[in-house]
Protein backbone atom coordinates (compact mmCIF):
# COMPACT_ATOMS: atom_id res chain seq x y z
CA UNK A 1 0.00 0.00 0.00
CA UNK A 2 1.39 3.37 -1.02
CA UNK A 3 0.95 6.30 1.34
CA UNK A 4 0.46 9.77 -0.12
CA UNK A 5 2.29 11.57 2.71
CA UNK A 6 4.51 10.77 5.68
CA UNK A 7 1.48 11.14 7.98
CA UNK A 8 0.71 8.00 10.01
CA UNK A 9 -2.48 6.45 8.63
CA UNK A 10 -5.24 4.83 10.67
CA UNK A 11 -5.56 1.07 10.43
CA UNK A 12 -7.96 0.65 7.50
CA UNK A 13 -7.41 -3.09 7.11
CA UNK A 14 -11.07 -4.06 7.68
CA UNK A 15 -12.39 -1.51 5.18
CA UNK A 16 -9.72 -2.35 2.61
CA UNK A 17 -10.77 -6.00 2.80
CA UNK A 18 -14.38 -4.96 2.02
CA UNK A 19 -13.95 -2.56 -0.89
CA UNK A 20 -13.20 -3.52 -4.45
CA UNK A 21 -13.06 -7.22 -3.60
CA UNK A 22 -10.07 -6.56 -1.35
CA UNK A 23 -6.65 -5.12 -2.13
CA UNK A 24 -4.56 -8.27 -2.45
CA UNK A 25 -2.56 -8.20 -5.67
CA UNK A 26 -3.72 -4.66 -6.49
CA UNK A 27 -1.86 -1.39 -6.28
CA UNK A 28 -3.36 0.68 -3.46
CA UNK A 29 -2.76 4.39 -2.86
CA UNK A 30 -3.99 6.20 0.26
CA UNK A 31 -3.63 9.94 0.82
CA UNK A 32 -5.32 12.37 3.24
CA UNK A 33 -7.90 14.89 2.06
CA UNK A 34 -7.88 18.28 3.74
CA UNK A 35 -11.03 20.26 4.43
CA UNK A 36 -13.17 18.86 7.23
CA UNK A 37 -12.89 20.05 10.83
CA UNK A 38 -14.41 17.02 12.59
CA UNK A 39 -13.03 13.78 11.14
CA UNK A 40 -10.08 12.42 9.17
CA UNK A 41 -10.81 11.73 5.49
CA UNK A 42 -8.68 9.89 2.92
CA UNK A 43 -8.72 9.30 -0.82
CA UNK A 44 -8.08 5.65 -1.70
CA UNK A 45 -7.34 4.22 -5.12
CA UNK A 46 -7.49 0.41 -5.41
CA UNK A 47 -6.51 -0.58 -8.92
CA UNK A 48 -8.70 1.70 -11.02
CA UNK A 49 -11.45 2.09 -8.40
CA UNK A 50 -11.58 5.21 -6.21
CA UNK A 51 -12.97 5.46 -2.69
CA UNK A 52 -13.25 7.87 0.19
CA UNK A 53 -12.36 6.51 3.64
CA UNK A 54 -13.51 8.28 6.77
CA UNK A 55 -12.22 7.92 10.33
CA UNK A 56 -14.68 9.45 12.80
CA UNK A 57 -13.82 11.53 15.84
CA UNK A 58 -15.21 10.18 19.10
CA UNK A 59 -15.07 11.50 22.64
CA UNK A 60 -17.13 10.65 25.71
CA UNK A 61 -17.53 14.37 26.28
CA UNK A 62 -18.65 15.13 22.72
CA UNK A 63 -22.25 14.04 23.28
CA UNK A 64 -22.67 12.65 19.76
CA UNK A 65 -21.47 9.40 18.23
CA UNK A 66 -20.77 10.64 14.70
CA UNK A 67 -20.06 7.19 13.29
CA UNK A 68 -23.30 5.73 14.66
CA UNK A 69 -25.39 8.66 13.43
CA UNK A 70 -23.97 8.61 9.90
CA UNK A 71 -23.89 4.83 9.46
CA UNK A 72 -27.50 4.44 10.61
CA UNK A 73 -28.73 7.27 8.40
CA UNK A 74 -26.76 6.03 5.39
CA UNK A 75 -28.10 2.50 5.76
CA UNK A 76 -31.66 3.83 5.91
CA UNK A 77 -31.16 6.18 2.92
CA UNK A 78 -29.39 3.57 0.78
CA UNK A 79 -31.21 0.36 1.69
CA UNK A 80 -34.73 1.54 2.65
CA UNK A 81 -35.36 4.91 0.99
CA UNK A 82 -33.32 3.84 -2.09
CA UNK A 83 -31.98 7.37 -2.39
CA UNK A 84 -30.11 7.97 -5.64
CA UNK A 85 -28.59 11.31 -4.70
CA UNK A 86 -26.06 10.01 -2.15
CA UNK A 87 -22.48 8.81 -2.40
CA UNK A 88 -22.74 5.01 -2.36
CA UNK A 89 -21.54 3.44 0.93
CA UNK A 90 -19.01 0.64 0.38
CA UNK A 91 -17.95 -0.57 3.82
CA UNK A 92 -18.31 -0.11 7.58
CA UNK A 93 -15.95 -0.88 10.47
CA UNK A 94 -17.90 -0.38 13.69
CA UNK A 95 -14.99 -1.26 15.99
CA UNK A 96 -12.69 1.41 14.55
CA UNK A 97 -15.50 3.85 13.68
CA UNK A 98 -14.54 3.97 10.01
CA UNK A 99 -16.50 3.98 6.76
CA UNK A 100 -15.81 3.72 3.03
CA UNK A 101 -17.78 5.44 0.25
CA UNK A 102 -17.47 5.77 -3.48
CA UNK A 103 -15.27 8.73 -4.33
CA UNK A 104 -17.32 11.27 -6.32
CA UNK A 105 -15.16 13.71 -8.23
CA UNK A 106 -16.71 17.16 -8.15
CA UNK A 107 -17.34 18.58 -11.63
CA UNK A 108 -18.95 21.85 -10.60
CA UNK A 109 -17.75 24.73 -12.80
CA UNK A 110 -15.41 27.44 -11.60
CA UNK A 111 -17.34 30.28 -10.00
CA UNK A 112 -20.27 27.97 -9.21
CA UNK A 113 -23.27 29.59 -7.55
CA UNK A 114 -26.46 28.01 -6.26
CA UNK A 115 -29.44 28.71 -8.52
CA UNK A 116 -32.91 27.38 -9.29
CA UNK A 117 -31.62 24.03 -10.63
CA UNK A 118 -29.64 23.38 -7.44
CA UNK A 119 -32.60 24.31 -5.23
CA UNK A 120 -34.68 21.77 -7.16
CA UNK A 121 -31.99 19.09 -6.77
CA UNK A 122 -31.85 19.68 -3.02
CA UNK A 123 -35.63 19.34 -2.82
CA UNK A 124 -35.52 16.10 -4.81
CA UNK A 125 -32.96 14.72 -2.36
CA UNK A 126 -35.11 15.80 0.59
CA UNK A 127 -38.08 14.01 -1.00
CA UNK A 128 -35.98 10.87 -1.50
CA UNK A 129 -34.88 10.54 2.11
CA UNK A 130 -38.38 11.29 3.42
CA UNK A 131 -40.14 8.91 1.07
CA UNK A 132 -39.93 6.04 3.57
CA UNK A 133 -40.10 8.11 6.76
CA UNK A 134 -43.07 6.07 8.04
CA UNK A 135 -41.09 2.81 7.87
CA UNK A 136 -39.92 0.95 10.96
CA UNK A 137 -36.31 1.59 9.94
CA UNK A 138 -36.94 5.34 9.82
CA UNK A 139 -38.64 5.27 13.21
CA UNK A 140 -35.52 3.65 14.61
CA UNK A 141 -33.31 6.60 13.65
CA UNK A 142 -32.30 9.05 16.34
CA UNK A 143 -32.76 12.79 16.57
CA UNK A 144 -30.68 15.14 14.47
CA UNK A 145 -27.98 17.08 16.26
CA UNK A 146 -29.52 19.94 18.25
CA UNK A 147 -33.02 18.94 17.09
CA UNK A 148 -35.79 21.43 17.90
CA UNK A 149 -39.56 20.89 17.77
CA UNK A 150 -41.06 24.02 19.34
CA UNK A 151 -40.38 27.79 19.08
CA UNK A 152 -38.84 28.02 22.55
CA UNK A 153 -36.42 25.19 21.67
CA UNK A 154 -35.09 27.09 18.65
CA UNK A 155 -34.42 30.15 20.82
CA UNK A 156 -32.92 28.08 23.64
CA UNK A 157 -30.43 26.50 21.23
CA UNK A 158 -29.00 29.94 20.44
CA UNK A 159 -29.00 30.88 24.13
CA UNK A 160 -26.90 27.81 24.93
CA UNK A 161 -24.40 28.53 22.17
CA UNK A 162 -23.97 32.15 23.25
CA UNK A 163 -23.51 31.16 26.89
CA UNK A 164 -20.96 28.51 25.95
CA UNK A 165 -18.94 31.09 24.04
CA UNK A 166 -18.92 33.31 27.12
CA UNK A 167 -17.82 30.50 29.44
CA UNK A 168 -15.27 28.52 27.42
CA UNK A 169 -14.31 30.76 24.51
CA UNK A 170 -11.90 33.65 23.87
CA UNK A 171 -9.17 32.33 26.19
CA UNK A 172 -6.15 33.15 24.03
CA UNK A 173 -4.45 36.54 24.07
CA UNK A 174 -5.24 37.10 20.37
CA UNK A 175 -8.98 36.49 20.90
CA UNK A 176 -9.64 39.98 22.30
CA UNK A 177 -11.30 41.24 19.09
CA UNK A 178 -13.69 38.30 18.95
CA UNK A 179 -14.54 38.68 22.63
CA UNK A 180 -15.27 42.34 22.04
CA UNK A 181 -17.59 41.47 19.14
CA UNK A 182 -19.42 38.91 21.29
CA UNK A 183 -19.82 41.33 24.21
CA UNK A 184 -20.64 44.60 22.44
CA UNK A 185 -22.42 43.49 19.25
CA UNK A 186 -23.62 39.89 19.17
CA UNK A 187 -25.07 39.58 22.69
CA UNK A 188 -26.85 42.96 22.66
CA UNK A 189 -28.32 42.25 19.20
CA UNK A 190 -29.61 38.87 20.37
CA UNK A 191 -31.14 40.34 23.52
CA UNK A 192 -32.96 42.99 21.45
CA UNK A 193 -34.19 40.37 19.05
CA UNK A 194 -35.34 38.17 21.93
CA UNK A 195 -37.44 41.00 23.38
CA UNK A 196 -39.02 41.70 19.99
CA UNK A 197 -39.72 38.01 19.39
CA UNK A 198 -41.51 37.65 22.72
CA UNK A 199 -44.25 39.92 21.37
CA UNK A 200 -44.75 37.46 18.48
CA UNK A 201 -44.83 34.34 20.63
CA UNK A 202 -48.53 33.70 20.06
CA UNK A 203 -48.07 34.05 16.30
CA UNK A 204 -45.19 31.54 16.32
CA UNK A 205 -47.26 29.05 18.28
CA UNK A 206 -50.21 29.50 15.93
CA UNK A 207 -48.12 28.96 12.81
CA UNK A 208 -46.21 25.96 14.16
CA UNK A 209 -47.23 22.60 12.72
CA UNK A 210 -47.67 20.65 15.95
CA UNK A 211 -45.96 17.28 15.96
CA UNK A 212 -44.59 17.65 12.43
CA UNK A 213 -41.09 16.31 11.91
CA UNK A 214 -38.92 15.21 9.01
CA UNK A 215 -35.79 13.22 8.34
CA UNK A 216 -33.10 15.83 7.98
CA UNK A 217 -29.57 15.33 6.58
CA UNK A 218 -28.64 18.32 8.76
CA UNK A 219 -25.60 20.42 7.80
CA UNK A 220 -27.45 20.46 4.46
CA UNK A 221 -26.01 22.45 1.58
CA UNK A 222 -23.77 22.43 -1.45
CA UNK A 223 -20.63 22.39 0.70
CA UNK A 224 -21.58 18.75 1.32
CA UNK A 225 -22.35 17.85 -2.28
CA UNK A 226 -20.55 16.94 -5.50
CA UNK A 227 -21.62 17.24 -9.12
CA UNK A 228 -21.09 14.06 -11.13
CA UNK A 229 -19.86 14.28 -14.73
CA UNK A 230 -23.39 13.17 -15.69
CA UNK A 231 -24.81 16.39 -14.23
CA UNK A 232 -26.40 14.71 -11.20
CA UNK A 233 -25.78 16.04 -7.69
CA UNK A 234 -24.97 13.73 -4.79
CA UNK A 235 -25.06 14.70 -1.11
CA UNK A 236 -22.98 13.36 1.79
CA UNK A 237 -21.87 13.97 5.40
CA UNK A 238 -24.79 12.83 7.54
CA UNK A 239 -23.12 12.64 10.95
CA UNK A 240 -25.59 15.21 12.32
CA UNK A 241 -28.62 13.67 10.56
CA UNK A 242 -31.86 12.39 12.07
CA UNK A 243 -35.37 13.50 12.99
CA UNK A 244 -35.86 17.25 13.20
CA UNK A 245 -38.21 20.18 12.69
CA UNK A 246 -38.54 20.84 8.93
CA UNK A 247 -38.42 24.58 9.64
CA UNK A 248 -34.93 24.15 11.09
CA UNK A 249 -33.84 22.32 7.94
CA UNK A 250 -35.14 25.19 5.79
CA UNK A 251 -33.45 27.90 7.86
CA UNK A 252 -30.11 26.09 8.09
CA UNK A 253 -30.12 25.44 4.34
CA UNK A 254 -30.28 29.20 3.71
CA UNK A 255 -27.58 30.02 6.27
CA UNK A 256 -24.81 27.79 4.87
CA UNK A 257 -21.96 30.17 4.02
CA UNK A 258 -19.71 28.31 1.57
CA UNK A 259 -22.21 28.14 -1.30
CA UNK A 260 -24.97 30.50 -0.13
CA UNK A 261 -28.52 29.99 -1.39
CA UNK A 262 -30.14 33.28 -2.50
CA UNK A 263 -32.81 34.33 -0.02
CA UNK A 264 -35.30 34.88 -2.83
CA UNK A 265 -35.74 31.08 -2.99
CA UNK A 266 -36.69 30.70 0.68
CA UNK A 267 -40.51 30.96 0.28
CA UNK A 268 -40.47 28.50 -2.65
CA UNK A 269 -38.17 26.10 -0.82
CA UNK A 270 -40.24 26.21 2.37
CA UNK A 271 -43.48 25.73 0.41
CA UNK A 272 -42.00 22.73 -1.41
CA UNK A 273 -40.78 21.14 1.83
CA UNK A 274 -44.25 21.57 3.30
CA UNK A 275 -45.84 19.96 0.24
CA UNK A 276 -43.38 17.04 0.24
CA UNK A 277 -44.29 16.35 3.87
CA UNK A 278 -48.01 16.75 3.21
CA UNK A 279 -48.49 19.52 5.78
CA UNK A 280 -52.10 20.58 6.18
CA UNK A 281 -51.25 24.30 6.36
CA UNK A 282 -48.36 24.91 4.00
CA UNK A 283 -48.88 28.68 4.02
CA UNK A 284 -48.51 28.77 7.80
CA UNK A 285 -45.33 26.72 7.52
CA UNK A 286 -43.81 29.21 5.06
CA UNK A 287 -44.56 32.07 7.45
CA UNK A 288 -43.15 30.09 10.37
CA UNK A 289 -39.87 29.55 8.50
CA UNK A 290 -39.68 33.26 7.73
CA UNK A 291 -40.07 34.16 11.40
CA UNK A 292 -37.46 31.61 12.52
CA UNK A 293 -34.94 32.54 9.84
CA UNK A 294 -33.33 35.40 11.85
CA UNK A 295 -32.92 33.02 14.81
CA UNK A 296 -30.73 30.84 12.64
CA UNK A 297 -28.68 33.78 11.41
CA UNK A 298 -27.73 34.29 15.07
CA UNK A 299 -27.06 30.58 15.48
CA UNK A 300 -24.66 30.65 12.54
CA UNK A 301 -22.81 33.61 14.07
CA UNK A 302 -22.15 31.28 17.00
CA UNK A 303 -21.14 28.39 14.74
CA UNK A 304 -18.51 30.56 13.08
CA UNK A 305 -17.16 31.50 16.51
CA UNK A 306 -16.72 27.83 17.48
CA UNK A 307 -13.14 28.34 16.34
CA UNK A 308 -12.59 30.21 19.61
CA UNK A 309 -13.92 27.42 21.85
CA UNK A 310 -11.29 25.47 23.76
CA UNK A 311 -13.72 22.54 24.13
CA UNK A 312 -13.68 21.99 20.34
CA UNK A 313 -9.89 21.84 20.10
CA UNK A 314 -9.64 18.02 20.43
CA UNK A 315 -11.97 17.44 17.49
CA UNK A 316 -10.13 19.90 15.28
CA UNK A 317 -6.76 18.45 16.22
CA UNK A 318 -8.05 14.97 15.31
CA UNK A 319 -9.16 16.20 11.88
CA UNK A 320 -5.81 17.86 11.27
CA UNK A 321 -7.29 21.36 11.19
CA UNK A 322 -5.65 22.99 14.19
CA UNK A 323 -7.06 26.45 14.99
CA UNK A 324 -4.73 29.30 14.02
CA UNK A 325 -4.83 33.07 14.08
CA UNK A 326 -5.63 33.43 10.39
CA UNK A 327 -8.51 30.97 10.48
CA UNK A 328 -9.90 32.59 13.63
CA UNK A 329 -9.84 35.97 11.90
CA UNK A 330 -11.64 34.53 8.87
CA UNK A 331 -14.36 32.97 11.05
CA UNK A 332 -14.83 36.21 12.98
CA UNK A 333 -15.34 38.13 9.74
CA UNK A 334 -18.01 35.59 8.71
CA UNK A 335 -19.81 36.12 12.01
CA UNK A 336 -19.71 39.89 11.60
CA UNK A 337 -21.08 39.62 8.07
CA UNK A 338 -23.88 37.31 9.20
CA UNK A 339 -24.90 39.73 11.95
CA UNK A 340 -24.82 42.72 9.58
CA UNK A 341 -27.15 40.84 7.23
CA UNK A 342 -29.61 40.28 10.06
CA UNK A 343 -29.52 43.89 11.16
CA UNK A 344 -30.44 45.03 7.64
CA UNK A 345 -33.52 42.81 7.46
Amino acid sequence: MQQGTSQILPDFSVLLSQIGGGVEGKECLVRPIQGGANNRVFFVCVGEAEYLLKSYFFSEGDGRDRYAAESQFYKYAHEVAKAKRIARPCGWDVDRRQAAFEYVRDHRPEGFQVGAAEVESALCFFAEINGARQSAEAEGLGLASEACFAPEEHFAAVDRRLQRLGKTGFLEAEDWEAKGFWESELMPAWERFRREATAREEELLRLQNDGQRCLSPSDFGYHNASLRASGDWVFFDFEYAGWDDPAKLVCDFFCQPEYPVPGEFLPFFAKSVGEILGLSKVGDFVQYCGLLYPVYRFKWCCIFLNEFLSVDAARRNFSGKTPNVQRKKMQLEKAKKMLQFKNKN
